[in-house]
């Protein structure tokens, strides 16, 4: 099977449902990458081989593994409050099912947002890990719709109507931490780029690297206001 590149989506769940104390994962061998169903309701769109699920309620639910070649794969899970359970999907007599690999205490943090979960399967090693985001916004904007915004800067001499451009785009679109910076940085003023975060700061997705953004002002009483905008906590 070919390497699928590592790419971010988001879970479409809605944070009410995601509400509990539990956290599951599961993993498959690379050539049976997999979207997830859990309880009927779909988790991911893009096939992966190991998917990691927080919020989730103790008790039994239903899991459904669908596969590339049309093939699907149904069963039963318990649940334990409060625990990480992490299952393989494992071959057993000509067909697979899901094994308990490991159980370890989980305390789930306090968190905002929607979940998401990063990195589908590649053949490079490193890349098949799953890690979980605390997004402040549903889904980043696409590079293509990126792009577009800086071809038009690209064509925008003054910063005041280069902030204008950006401020307009910041309000409407969920953006990721790296692109905001970007946006910064074709800001001198750092007057003007207050007002930037202020304009994008409920439009940020991967919120656990805001503090990145700081790193983007010289003078610290603007770093500081920076942080205040951003809602981040004392260093």
């Amino acid at each position: 099977m070919n390497g699928i590149v590592p790419a971010i989506l988001v879970l479409l769940f809605t944070p009410t449902m995601l509400a509990g104390q539990v956290r599951l994962t599961i993993s498959a061998p690379d050539s049976l990458a997999f979207t997830l169903r859990i309880n009927g309701e779909q988790v991911n769109t893009l096939a992966l081989a190991s998917c990691t699920v927080p919020g989730l309620s103790a008790g039994k639910l239903l899991v459904q593994l669908s596969f590339a070649n049309g093939t699907t794969h149904e069963q039963s899970l318990t649940l334990k409050d409060r625990v990480h359970t992490s299952y393989a999907l494992v071959e057993s007599r000509d067909s697979w099912r899901l094994s308990i690999s490991s159980e370890v205490a989980y305390t789930p943090a306090q968190a905002t947002g929607l979940i998401a979960t990063a990195a589908a399967p590649s053949s490079d090693p490193a890349a098949k890990d799953v890690e979980i985001i605390e997004a402040g916004c549903p889904q980043p904007c696409s590079p293509e719709d990126f792009e577009t915004l800086k071809r038009e800067l690209g064509n925008t001499m003054f910063e005041m109507k280069k902030l204008e451009k950006m401020r307009s785009f910041a309000m409407l679109t969920c953006m990721r931490v790296d692109q905001l910076r970007y946006m910064l940085a074709q800001l001198e003023v750092e007057d003007s780029k207050l007002k930037l975060i202020e304009a994008s700061k409920s439009n940020v997705y991967d919120t656990s690297r805001l503090e990145l953004v700081l790193n983007d002002f010289f003078l610290e009483k603007n770093r500081e206001r920076a942080r205040t905008l951003l809602d981040l906590p004392p260093p």
